[in-house]
Protein backbone atom coordinates (compact mmCIF):
# COMPACT_ATOMS: atom_id res chain seq x y z
CA UNK A 1 0.00 0.00 0.00
CA UNK A 2 2.79 2.26 0.98
CA UNK A 3 4.30 2.01 -3.10
CA UNK A 4 0.55 2.59 -4.25
CA UNK A 5 -0.09 5.91 -2.43
CA UNK A 6 3.58 7.55 -3.36
CA UNK A 7 2.68 6.39 -7.29
CA UNK A 8 -0.40 7.75 -7.11
CA UNK A 9 0.87 11.38 -5.84
CA UNK A 10 3.99 10.71 -8.36
CA UNK A 11 0.54 9.97 -11.13
CA UNK A 12 -0.84 13.64 -9.50
CA UNK A 13 3.09 15.46 -10.40
CA UNK A 14 3.21 14.04 -13.33
CA UNK A 15 0.05 14.51 -14.36
CA UNK A 16 -0.67 11.67 -15.88
CA UNK A 17 -4.16 9.80 -15.30
CA UNK A 18 -2.54 6.34 -14.62
CA UNK A 19 1.01 5.45 -13.58
CA UNK A 20 1.89 2.00 -12.98
CA UNK A 21 5.18 0.64 -11.93
CA UNK A 22 7.18 -2.19 -13.76
CA UNK A 23 6.02 -4.75 -11.12
CA UNK A 24 2.12 -4.39 -12.05
CA UNK A 25 2.98 -4.06 -15.88
CA UNK A 26 4.53 -7.41 -15.86
CA UNK A 27 1.51 -8.52 -14.76
CA UNK A 28 -0.96 -7.00 -17.08
CA UNK A 29 -2.67 -8.59 -19.50
CA UNK A 30 -2.16 -7.64 -23.53
CA UNK A 31 -4.76 -5.72 -23.07
CA UNK A 32 -2.95 -2.84 -22.41
CA UNK A 33 0.33 -1.38 -24.01
CA UNK A 34 2.49 0.43 -21.29
CA UNK A 35 5.06 3.53 -21.87
CA UNK A 36 7.92 4.47 -19.55
CA UNK A 37 7.60 7.75 -17.88
CA UNK A 38 10.57 8.36 -16.09
CA UNK A 39 12.59 6.09 -13.26
CA UNK A 40 11.71 8.19 -9.78
CA UNK A 41 12.78 8.34 -6.11
CA UNK A 42 9.41 8.20 -3.92
CA UNK A 43 9.47 9.43 -0.64
CA UNK A 44 9.86 7.01 1.46
CA UNK A 45 11.39 4.37 -0.63
CA UNK A 46 14.72 3.61 -0.87
CA UNK A 47 15.52 2.62 -4.70
CA UNK A 48 14.71 4.84 -7.54
CA UNK A 49 11.22 2.85 -9.20
CA UNK A 50 10.80 2.84 -12.62
CA UNK A 51 6.92 4.51 -13.60
CA UNK A 52 5.01 3.55 -16.82
CA UNK A 53 1.73 4.90 -18.27
CA UNK A 54 -0.80 2.30 -19.36
CA UNK A 55 -3.04 2.52 -22.59
CA UNK A 56 -5.44 0.12 -23.92
CA UNK A 57 -3.99 -1.89 -26.62
CA UNK A 58 -6.94 -0.94 -28.78
CA UNK A 59 -5.00 3.19 -28.63
CA UNK A 60 -1.57 1.17 -29.50
CA UNK A 61 -1.54 2.71 -33.19
CA UNK A 62 -2.41 5.89 -32.52
CA UNK A 63 0.21 5.98 -29.29
CA UNK A 64 2.52 4.62 -32.07
CA UNK A 65 1.48 7.41 -34.34
CA UNK A 66 2.21 10.01 -31.59
CA UNK A 67 4.60 9.03 -30.71
CA UNK A 68 6.41 9.03 -34.02
CA UNK A 69 4.79 12.63 -34.59
CA UNK A 70 6.65 13.68 -31.16
CA UNK A 71 10.30 12.12 -32.31
CA UNK A 72 9.93 14.18 -35.30
CA UNK A 73 9.08 17.35 -33.29
CA UNK A 74 11.93 16.59 -30.84
CA UNK A 75 14.02 16.06 -33.73
CA UNK A 76 13.56 19.86 -34.90
CA UNK A 77 13.19 20.98 -31.43
CA UNK A 78 17.08 19.70 -30.84
CA UNK A 79 17.82 21.26 -34.88
CA UNK A 80 17.38 24.58 -33.59
CA UNK A 81 14.05 24.86 -35.88
CA UNK A 82 12.08 25.80 -33.04
CA UNK A 83 9.15 27.11 -35.49
CA UNK A 84 8.38 23.73 -36.50
CA UNK A 85 9.08 22.03 -33.58
CA UNK A 86 6.22 24.75 -32.03
CA UNK A 87 4.38 23.81 -35.39
CA UNK A 88 3.93 20.20 -35.12
CA UNK A 89 3.12 20.35 -31.34
CA UNK A 90 0.49 22.59 -32.05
Amino acid sequence: MNIASRVQSAAKRLDVALLATDAVRKRLSSKFVSMKICTARLPGIDEPIELFTLFPSGDAQRLQDDLEHYAVALDAFERGDLDAAEELLA
